[in-house]
């Protein structure tokens, strides 16, 4: 789904370290966590911080959870059916299902949560995500209220979904935080401050806020009135917040998980290190600009770019690709880049010259006029625009100007359309979100490319399920990578360490949000 914005979780049989809850018995734990920054709202329809992210995810519960496999399974729905079209999914709610106050959660508390995504006043910035349910996109456009969206409570336990078009990844959207439900009583006595502090929030998921100190510490403890068919084993967390080192407070065993710097010369103990590649940073071409609509001269363009030379100047955590979206992507809740296999960018040798002569001759030019590649002002980007640049002057004859700038006033041009080229770094959680990021209806990077083959093969996928839409998405991708529009260069490297001292501790480092229900001790 466009804009969805959750990286592939990984299921880490590891552990972290365990401090045990004073006057609750020797099987009771607490996890300890440090992070840097502070937290914002846990208001889920609107928690965009991390660190928010982290706690709504594991005190708010939608109709579908993710399991540690990546697996979607019933939540506060036991169940759904979808109709024959596709379109209309129908949910049958729990009926034990219940707020931390001990009221019902309801199909109208999903009613309205959907809804607030839409305004009105403020729009989430997670809308999007809901953008095929039907009436979203004239609602997002102000075309419609918010109450046309496509979403109605039969009953209590009976909530009706109905789409624009089929999209089987709808699932997934509603597995996410911002997806959780919202009692529309409790919400109106709170003036404006839901979600702000500890008592101005109702919780439905596995832990509530026990303690919240603004900037400083969050505590998480077992919801009394959480009702699962997977009960929380964990008994809480107690999360600091303005760390200035977690990797340092990982070593002393003041946190279970710390992201691991390039360059670390701390000594971890009891800890297990994973990698990820979660950033594809890839060239974007700007299809309305110059004479780089014309397809062969993208082609030639992309297809002569040295990676070999590029990957001497990548530090360690990086390394060349093909590929455009990383290997942390997934979809369907499948390991995206498994099941495709490799897309491999477009690649040329002898005839690229005569391929961009025959471009320039299509447009009765002799050269390429004026080219300018934006890229982030980092050493290793100017690096690799450094030798980009060479590749075109030394195998087409082509000048390009190379022009570094801050990472806000980059986003903002391309967002504008305002380059020609630029050097981008990539990333979303599911290989159809960043596809579409692509389509030409999306304004990310608005390359003013078209293509109807394009935009049918997702408009495919949307409506199948597993390696079907998986292979239909490759489909899209390879096309996209042989139109000239976007070459992958290189991925970034994340790396984590995670203690070794229970399993199950489910991360998704994307978004930087740790499910704690299923932490068990080794």
């Amino acid at each position: 789904m466009k804009g969805l914005r959750k990286m592939a979780a990984l299921l880490l049989s590891l552990g972290l370290c365990l401090g045990l809850l004073a006057g609750c018995g020797d099987d009771v734990f607490v996890a300890k966590l440090a992070l840097t920054g502070a937290a914002g709202t846990f208001d889920p329809q609107f928690a965009e911080n991390k660190n928010s992210i982290l706690v709504a995810s594991n005190v708010f519960e939608g109709l579908l959870v993710e399991d540690p496999e990546g697996g979607l399974h019933p939540g506060v729905a036991k169940g759904y059916t979808v109709s024959p079209d596709g379109r209309t999914y129908t949910f049958q709610l729990r009926e034990d299902a219940c707020w931390s106050d001990g009221s019902a959660v309801t199909a109208g508390d999903f009613v309205f949560a959907f809804r607030r995504l839409f305004g009105p006043g403020s729009v989430s910035p997670h809308a999007e995500n809901l953008r095929p349910v039907q009436n979203a996109e004239a609602i997002l456009a102000g075309e419609l209220p918010p109450e046309s969206l496509g979403v109605r409570a039969a009953d209590d336990h009976t909530l009706v979904l109905t789409l624009e078009k089929p999209d089987s990844g709808i699932t997934t959207v509603l597995a996410q935080w911002y997806a959780a439900p919202c009692k529309e009583s409790f919400f109106t006595q709170q003036k404006g401050r839901y979600g702000l502090e500890m008592k101005t929030t109702l919780y439905n998921g596995p832990y509530v806020i026990s303690l919240y100190e603004s900037g400083k510490e969050i505590r998480l403890r077992q919801n009394a009135n959480y009702h699962s068919d997977q009960p929380a084993v964990l008994y809480g967390a107690n999360i600091a917040l303005g760390c200035a080192d977690p990797l340092a407070a990982f070593a002393e065993g003041d946190s279970f998980y710390a992201p691991v710097p390039r360059q670390s010369s701390v000594t971890l103990k009891k800890a297990a290190i994973t990698e990820y590649a979660d950033t594809t940073y890839a060239l974007v071409v700007n299809t309305d600009r110059s004479l780089l609509g014309n397809k062969s001269i993208r082609q030639a363009l992309c297809g002569v770019v040295d990676r070999e030379a590029i990957a001497g100047v990548l530090p360690e955590g990086q390394s060349i690709t093909t590929d455009l979206v990383p290997e942390t992507a997934s979809e369907r809740t499948l390991d995206y880049r498994e099941t495709a296999g490799s897309c491999a960018a477009l690649t040329l040798s002898g005839e690229a010259r005569a391929l961009f002569r025959a471009g320039l001759a299509a447009e009765r030019e002799q050269k390429l006029p004026f080219t300018e590649l934006l890229l982030p002002d980092t050493q290793t980007d100017r690096q690799a625009a450094g030798l980009i640049q060479g590749s075109w002057q030394n195998r087409l004859g082509a000048s390009i100007n190379v022009r570094p700038l801050p990472e806000e006033e980059l986003w903002q041009r391309v967002r504008a359309g305002d380059y020609d080229m630029a050097l981008l770094a990539l990333s979303d959680s599911t290989a159809m979100g960043l596809l579409e990021d692509f389509s030409q209806d999306s304004d990310r990077y608005s390359t003013g490319w078209q293509s109807e083959e394009y935009e049918a093969l997702l408009e495919q996928a949307a409506a199948e399920t597993g390696e079907q839409a998986v292979h239909t998405l490759a489909r899209a991708e390879q096309l996209l990578l042989q139109s000239g529009v976007v070459l992958p260069l290189y991925t970034s490297m994340s790396h984590y360490a995670v203690s070794t001292e229970v399993q199950n501790a489910w991360i998704d480092p994307g978004e930087g949000i740790i499910y704690l229900k299923y932490i068990t001790k080794s």
